[in-house]
């Protein structure tokens, strides 16, 4: 079970504020004061890549499912060797662990 606020989020300017915001339909998530301490095209990239992040985890998931069902690995003199799917299925799961998922 996902305890973060559900999706989707998105990035926006708070009129008058100057303050880049990630908000939900009901919840505001984060929020930036954009004072020059790092370049406005920064802020809003950093701001669209945390408005992505439940698209993102969802993705991940399907991408574990996927990745299971396809990994494997052939056995040589020197142990296993894990196929491209067993290599991102580990990639996956610790972005997942990482996340909280």
């Amino acid at each position: 079970m996902r305890k973060h606020t559900p999706g989707p989020w998105k990035a926006e300017l708070s009129p008058g504020r100057g303050v880049l915001s990630v908000v939900s339909e009901t919840t505001w998530i984060c929020g930036e004061i954009q004072n020059g301490t790092i370049p406005d095209e920064e802020g809003w990239a950093n701001a669209r890549l945390i408005a992505a992040a439940t698209d993102l985890l969802d993705v991940l998931s399907e991408c574990e499912a996927y990745f299971d069902n396809r990994a494997d690995a052939d056995c040589d003199q020197d142990g296993y060797i894990p196929n491209e799917e067993m290599k991102l299925l580990k990639l996956v799961r610790d972005a997942l662990r990482k996340a909280g998922a």
